[in-house]
């Protein structure tokens, strides 16, 4: 069940969980699980948001030793 998120987006992977007769018969039972359906429900209104702001970007990336140093 841990893997059910990572399978989540075939689509967008470009993949085809057709090819994979008992991947997708595993894919499809966890997401017919009522509290599968219920976790992903509890999650919709946060699924748009960006995982990381502009700020956060800011903070995660770019950084080098000397530019915290100076901060």
């Amino acid at each position: 069940m841990a893997a059910y998120p990572w399978v989540v987006p075939w689509k967008r992977r470009q993949q085809k969980l057709d090819d994979f007769t008992n991947l997708r018969r595993w894919f499809d039972s966890i997401r017919e699980r009522p509290a599968t359906v219920r976790a992903y429900a509890k999650g919709e209104p946060y699924s748009a948001q960006p995982a990381v702001t502009e700020e956060g970007k800011k903070l995660l990336f770019g950084r080098t030793a000397a530019s915290v140093a100076r901060a």
